[in-house]
Formats: structure tokens, C-alpha cells, sequence
């Protein structure tokens, strides 16, 4: 997952933020239930208590120039 995180940030040169969580879909449903059985008062709200990031993963120069000319040709 690690090594993701690397090509996105150098193709799209910004940086890339995951969370910590690897079941994405068991964790939004989880927030929806807890919206829905009013533990929270809504989506951003749990959101905040819930979702725990990653450190973000800035890209590398080095290989964002040698993407640059390859993603302004797909773009």
C-alpha cells in the first residue's frame, strides 16, 4: 500500500494522505450506523472522532519530473 501512496504523490506531484483504517468500506459504514443510530450527530462528526490519517506522503522531485511528461500527455 506503501508504494501506491509513493506513485500517486510523484505522478500527481501533491501530497497523498491515507487513513490508518485498511477496511475503508467496513469503517464508512460503521460511521454511517453510528449517524443513523444517533451516536453521532452526523457524518462529519463522526468522521472527525472516527478517521485516524497517516503521515502525509510528500512526492519526490526526482520522479515527479520524470512522470510530468507522461501525465501532461495523458491530461
Amino acid at each position: 500500500m506503501e508504494q501506491a501512496r509513493f506513485g500517486v504523490a510523484d505522478v500527481y506531484g501533491l501530497p497523498v494522505v491515507t487513513i490508518q483504517n485498511r477496511e475503508g468500506p467496513a469503517l464508512g459504514a460503521a460511521i454511517l450506523a453510528g449517524v443513523g443510530a444517533r451516536v453521532f450527530p452526523d457524518v462529519a462528526a463522526a468522521c472527525s472522532e472516527i478517521i485516524r490519517t497517516n503521515p502525509p506522503q510528500a512526492p519526490d522531485q526526482e520522479s515527479q519530473a520524470a512522470y510530468a511528461p507522461y501525465y501532461d500527455l495523458y491530461n
